[in-house]
């Protein structure tokens, strides 16, 4: 039977070695954090033109509204014809312009969601010491409590 030693060798061994094989494949807190600062600015910058965007098609398609209320009322005058169709193209205009504001701001979230699933927690990270209360049976069939202090290795992400 081997030793109690020798089995608590091969498992660190074991765990470090998993350890390391999944770290090449992660990013850095450091890097992440880099990449990020500008993604969330972007998005910071895309939200306030999306409000703008819809606030100001918003108020087009009222004044599109009230023109095409007019036009009914007055179908002969070319003048409010002419109004009329220059507003309709003012609201498409505004709607062009908040759909790409959306796709923007949908293509930016990929981003950042796909930077935070790549951002895991380093190799070190991994290692921790934690506390508790702990139960113990002792060889001679006693069992004991008390506070105990460990050394934790988290092998799964």
């Amino acid at each position: 039977m081997p030793r109690p030693i020798f089995l608590y060798g091969l498992a660190i061994a074991v765990a470090l070695f998993f350890g390391a094989m999944l770290e090449r494949h992660v990013l850095s807190r450091t890097d992440a954090e880099t990449q990020l600062r500008p993604l969330i600015h972007t998005e910071r910058t895309l939200d306030i033109r999306y409000v703008h965007d819809t606030v100001v098609l918003h108020d087009d398609i009222k004044r599109y509204n009230n023109a095409r209320d007019q036009v009914l009322a007055h179908p002969t005058d070319p003048l409010v014809v002419q109004t009329y169709v220059h507003l309709a193209d003012t609201v498409v205009a505004a709607c062009t312009e908040v759909i790409q504001t959306c796709e923007e701001r949908l293509k930016n979230k990929d981003k950042i969601i796909s930077l935070l699933e790549k951002t895991q927690p380093t190799f070190w990270d991994r290692f921790g010491v934690t506390t508790g209360p702990a139960v113990v049976v002792q060889p001679n069939g006693r069992v004991g409590w008390g506070w105990q202090v460990g050394f934790a290795i988290k092998v799964w992400p």
